[in-house]
């Protein structure tokens, strides 16, 4: 009998082994490891129905979710029994580990329990034990005898005891994998959210070893420290990483890296026990947006004092070259005198040519966009470089199939090629290559631009690119700037590049530059891209030849008196009757008095009391057959307040004699 009860214990532990060390077990994996511990534990007891029951959240209900019915190998769950129907049932299993009843038909803890549940399916004898997690019951294991009345031995009251602890630690094991998954997938969603930061994160203990880094981080680290992580840092950059260290939270401390250049911005945050945590922010990009918004600020204000001072010479050298103009068609003049008056005048064209670029830098020239074609227009600039530039340059153009219309004036873009070209000539001496590349992208809403100020919408991009010493780190800056140049004396006035400037920010494009020494430079330059949806020739660039114009009146208005003077006398010797006002007021009192004789007005852009603009808009509504045209130093914005299709043209001072003829020819002749 002994044997007999000692081979029991040894199966039942064995089942109880099997249990403990299954993998379901150990994983917490519910929803295997119950139905499989109901099914071995009616096999190895013998009993009907075994069930895993545990209480509903809000403790009025208990639920069966797994259970095992013997004598048809049949699986079950789901079954549902209110708390309050039960109360004494329910009591003694919260009372005692394990409920032992041989007749739950005469026990008054489970009769109301038989009446009403346990009947039906023929139970007469139950064992149940108590399922406990952290103190607290959430369940029952229910062992149900079927047929006549069962004693039950202590051993399988062991067994079953000893059962309900491993389904309590299956349910201890389910929430360690629940707690651990979750803890998983919110160190997951941790380290995805650190991983898109645009900073780069590292976290160094108190030994400064680092045992954290994001993504952008795991990118930095090796440039800025030399190690990776794990490994102890002895320096960000060139500080020691004590002194990083000290760092105030919140005060950045600048760190740049060579080859290639990088700038980074390095905060340190302490984490008390745990050690510091060190943001590190890339501002190399930034850093150059705002040099080139600093430069682009400065040269507007050295482009705006220049054109004022340019206006105001403008004025000048106009009366010099108009006085010259008059004076040479004196019959009476000696050779000497001629020879000395025609270096006055050359010298004077030289001067204004210098007050133009002067202009151009400050973006008061007056410009005469249309639609061009930048494939054409530069592959005929590359034929002119070849006749005018040394053979021992190459050249190249690179482009995609497309078209690259921008709205530009020719000329002024020519003058931009032709500036960039020479300066490259200038930096091969020995020869070399200059590459022209066309692109077209799009920037798009929330894109970084590629130069500050630069809107959303499509652009030509043009690359002119050349083999040459390049622009020293040093002379960078200064580029763009008026009258700064690395060339000797008499070799050039430093207004080609700031030229280059004024003309393509007036054509509301954009500059860059890119440039080592001995390797050559690159200007990137940007211009809005262009749809003309019908192109025609423009008919002004096709003058007629000089013919006897008829005789007009013409109403100059002018202030400074000796450009008032110089361009009275000028158009007097082209025939004409000329009535002269020094301010708008007097403009309009003569104009009433000499209407009839009036067809053209010449006026200064700049008045004392009425802009020219002002003035052609009143005269307009008194007479629609009245021509105008508008003599400037630059055009202050006036080309955005008119109409061009309503005036004849733009004179720009200082203007030669025979330029002023043409004009006026073409008014008369209202081409």
């Amino acid at each position: 009998m002994e044997n007999e009860n000692a081979n029991r214990i040894a199966e039942l532990n064995q089942v109880i082994t099997g249990i403990m060390k299954h993998d379901d077990l150990v994983d917490g994996n519910i929803e295997k490891i119950l139905p499989f511990i109901v099914r071995k534990v009616s096999t190895a007891i013998d009993v009907e129905r075994v069930s895993i029951w545990r209480f509903t959240p809000d403790e009025t209900e208990i639920q069966c979710i797994a259970g095992y019915k013997k004598s048809t190998d049949e699986h079950f769950a789901g079954e549902r029994i209110r708390i309050k129907n039960y109360p004494s049932y329910l009591k003694a299993v919260g009372d005692d580990k394990i409920l032992v009843v041989e007749d739950v038909r005469k026990d008054e803890r489970t009769e109301e329990m038989y009446r009403g549940y346990w009947e039906p399916k023929g139970v007469v004898s139950t064992l149940d034990a108590q399922i406990r997690i952290h103190g607290k019951l959430i369940g029952i294991l229910c062992c149900k005898h079927v047929g006549s009345i069962r004693k039950w031995k202590p051993c399988e009251v062991n067994f079953v005891s000893q059962i309900a602890d491993l389904i309590s630690q299956a349910f201890l094991n389910c929430e360690l994998k629940t707690l651990i998954n979750s803890v998983r997938k919110q160190s997951e969603i941790m380290q995805r959210i650190l991983n898109s930061l645009p900073e780069g994160i590292i976290v160094i203990d108190q030994d400064k070893r680092v045992i954290m880094v994001n993504k952008t981080g795991r990118e930095y680290l090796p440039r800025l420290t030399n190690v990776g992580v794990g490994s102890k840092v002895s320096k960000i950059g060139r500080f020691p990483i004590d002194k990083v260290l000290e760092l105030k939270p919140g005060i950045p401390l600048e760190v740049s890296v060579e080859k290639p250049f990088k700038l980074f911005e390095i905060f340190v945050y302490p984490l008390q026990e745990e050690g510091y945590l060190l943001v590190l922010k890339d501002i190399t990009y930034s850093r150059e947006i705002q040099m080139k918004t600093e430069l682009q600020n400065r040269l507007a204000s050295i482009g705006a004092l220049s054109a004022g001072i340019a206006h105001d010479f403008n004025n000048i050298l106009m009366s010099i070259m108009g006085f010259a103009e008059i004076i040479k068609y004196e019959e009476s003049l000696s050779p000497v005198a001629m020879g000395h008056l025609s270096s006055i005048i050359t010298q004077s064209k030289k001067a204004s040519k210098l007050i133009r670029q002067i202009l151009d830098f400050g973006r008061r020239t007056v410009i005469e966009p249309r639609p061009v074609d930048m494939v054409s227009f530069i592959k005929e600039m590359i034929e002119v470089f070849k006749r005018t530039l040394p053979e021992n340059i190459s050249y190249k153009f690179n482009y995609e199939p497309g078209t690259y219309w921008i709205n530009a004036d020719p000329a002024q873009i020519q003058q931009v090629l032709l500036n960039l070209a020479t300066n490259s000539r200038d930096a091969m001496p020995e020869g070399g290559r200059i590459t022209i590349g066309l692109e077209k992208f799009k920037l798009k809403e929330g894109d970084y631009p590629h130069c500050p100020g630069m809107k959303p919408g499509e652009w030509i991009k043009t690359i002119f690119q050349d083999t040459g010493t390049g622009i020293p780190e040093d002379v960078m800056p200064k580029i763009f700037d008026p009258f700064f140049t690395t060339k000797q004396r008499n070799e050039g006035t430093g207004l080609g590049l700031s030229q280059v400037y004024g003309i393509i920010s007036q054509h509301g494009g954009f500059i860059d530059v890119e440039s080592r020494t001995g390797e050559g430079t690159k200007f990137i330059i940007y211009f809005p891209c262009f749809k003309p949806e019908k192109l025609k020739e423009d008919k002004l660039d096709k003058l007629a030849e000089e013919e006897k114009i008829r005789s007009v009146g013409i109403l100059l208005i002018e202030d400074e008196h000796s450009v008032k003077e110089v361009t009275r006398r000028m158009l007097e010797r082209m025939g004409h009757r000329v009535f002269t006002a020094s301010d708008g007021r007097e403009a309009l009192h003569i104009f009433e008095k000499n209407k009839d004789e009036i067809e053209i007005i010449l006026s200064d852009m700049v008045l004392p009391d009425i802009k020219g603009i002002d003035i052609f808009k009143i005269l307009k509504q008194k007479n629609s057959r009245i021509k105008f045209l508008i003599m400037t130093g630059y055009p202050v914005g006036a080309e955005h307040e008119i109409s061009k299709s309503e005036i004849s043209g733009w004179i720009q001072k200082p203007v030669e004699f025979a330029e002023l003829k043409k004009l006026i020819k073409r008014t008369v002749e209202g081409k």
